[in-house]
């Protein structure tokens, strides 16, 4: 499942009604999309600054900052003046998965950013390599809890049928046989 959420841009495209001090945006805003250009973060990213710059008046510049899983564009959001004028689109992998699978974060998403919209989201769907032998869920906790047998836990890459180094097993072996391991 993915959700886009962003840091202050849903928040000025519902509020255009509210009379401000001064006239926002004053300037082009920057749009950070903490992943590469093409994907469909980016292309969300690129929608509604169009659609935000057409209704408020501004340009939003698209900055594409791809690298560690979006660690590296968020950092460079959450290090941007809380002015307003550097939003970011971030997903369920850089607000949620990012934070369990790394030990040092370069930013923190509870108190580095303000959450105001869900743009979209996507289902998520479980699969395993065809070669583990499970037809559901609980199937595979079963076997899961039953390869952890004392360790903490069983890596994710050995359920789907993958070996330490990250090949699968059957391509390993078959690599192996035509000598070129």
């Amino acid at each position: 499942m993915k959700r886009l959420l962003l840091r202050t841009v849903c928040a000025l495209a519902a509020l255009p009604s509210i009379s401000w001090a001064q006239n926002y945006p004053a300037k082009t805003v920057r749009f950070v999309v903490p992943f590469v250009a093409g994907g469909p973060t980016d292309i969300q990213g690129r929608l509604l600054g169009e659609k935000l710059g057409q209704r408020l008046g501004q340009q939003f510049i698209i900055d594409n900052r791809g690298g560690a899983n979006g660690n590296i564009g968020m950092d460079l959001a959450a290090k941007s003046p809380p002015d307003g004028y550097t939003l970011v689109i971030a997903t369920v992998g850089t607000w949620a998965v990012n934070p369990s699978l790394y030990k040092q974060m370069p930013y923190d998403p509870v108190k580095d950013f303000a959450p105001i919209m869900q743009v979209s989201s996507s289902p998520g769907v479980l699969i395993v390599h065809p070669s583990v032998p499970v037809k559901s869920v609980k199937d595979l906790v079963a076997l899961a809890r039953a390869a952890d047998a004392g360790a903490r836990a069983a890596p994710l890459r050995d359920l789907a049928g993958r070996d330490e180094a990250g090949a699968r097993r059957d391509d390993r072996r078959r690599t192996a046989r035509r000598g070129r391991r």
